[in-house]
């Protein structure tokens, strides 16, 4: 019913991107994974003006990096609580 409704102009790149959000969205399980997602995909709105789509690698280098250290301080503040 709502496949009806999406315009025949947006075609295979909206398909994908559906496809990628299904595969994605399970995939946050935790609150590191959450900000990396959320930091790639703010930086890929601000970069998406750059040229060869390194807006896209960008924002997937930093989601990264804000994923890892999202986690190296929660796993810091379990070490420290525990011990």
């Amino acid at each position: 019913m709502l496949a009806g409704q999406i315009p025949q102009s947006w075609g295979v790149e909206f398909a994908g991107t559906l496809a990628l959000l299904a595969v994605m969205i399970p995939l946050i399980i935790n609150s590191a994974a959450l900000t990396g997602v959320v930091v790639a995909g703010a930086v890929a709105v601000i970069a998406v003006e750059l040229p060869y789509r390194l807006g896209l690698l960008l924002a997937v280098v930093i989601g990264m990096i804000a994923a890892m250290a999202v986690d190296s301080v929660l796993e810091r503040r379990k070490r420290s609580g525990a011990a």
